[in-house]
């Protein structure tokens, strides 16, 4: 729901959206529910339990009174949903913790039953570090966001003679590619939203150095698969 329509998420303007919900779940008729982070889906996870009786695990991909704070704007936003964040972690059946600081957030916010099982990662080792005879390359694999924002990177290597690719999507997706058309850079710097995540490991063992600039709590999974597959980083 809309953050003002709804005047900032006030149970009774998100009745619809809960109501959706229900009907849906009493569709389907699941014996267990996962929910990613513990905001508005923990909410439904918890009123679809309360109505039916199902029971909800929920895994969490951040530290949310650490992460995403970083604006006024931010900050207003997650005062209005951390009444959700408590009330889901409250309620669950168990929590995934998918990082080791997350235990202490789900704890300090009312899980009863938070389990430490982390992301999957993936690699290829890298055998080749010779730099390629035509370019220098170097990768960028983050989400991109105000707290992964690599567009200082890109205004970086301007006088670089090097291919810099950004593999991954976000809210500042179509705001990095206008910055490298604004610096006429649409010949060394290149987009891909996505990728399967079995082929980006062989990819990325093509790059001469994975760079980054992130400013989150805990450390990214594109960071620790570039480690395993022993690229130079530089973060």
């Amino acid at each position: 729901p809309n953050i003002l329509l709804s005047f900032f998420y006030n149970i009774f303007f998100i009745k619809s959206y809960v109501n959706q919900a229900l009907d849906l779940a009493k569709k389907i008729n699941p014996l267990i529910i996962r929910t990613h982070n513990n905001f508005l889906e923990g909410y439904l996870a918890y009123r679809i339990k309360s109505k039916f009786n199902i029971p909800y695990i929920i895994s969490l991909h951040g530290v949310w009174d650490k992460d995403c704070l970083y604006t006024f704007i931010h900050r207003i936003r997650r005062f209005f949903l951390i009444k959700f964040e408590s009330i889901s972690l409250k309620n669950s059946d168990a929590v995934i913790a998918v990082y080791k600081p997350i235990i202490r957030y789900a704890n300090k916010y009312g899980s009863k039953n938070t389990k430490l099982i982390y992301n999957i990662v993936n690699f290829n080792n890298k055998f080749r570090y010779s730099i390629s005879k035509k370019k220098l390359r170097l990768v960028t694999i983050n989400r991109q966001q105000i707290d992964k924002n690599p567009e200082n990177i890109i205004r970086a290597i301007k006088d670089i003679d090097c291919e810099y690719y950004l593999i991954g999507d976000g809210p500042y997706h179509n705001r990095l590619k206008k910055i490298a058309y604004d610096l006429n850079l649409s010949n060394k710097v290149f987009f891909i939203q996505s990728i399967k995540n079995e082929k980006l490991i062989n990819f990325m063992t093509s790059f001469d150095i994975f760079i980054s600039n992130t400013n989150v709590y805990g450390t990214s999974k594109g960071l620790i698969e570039a480690s395993l597959c022993g690229i130079p980083i530089i973060t």
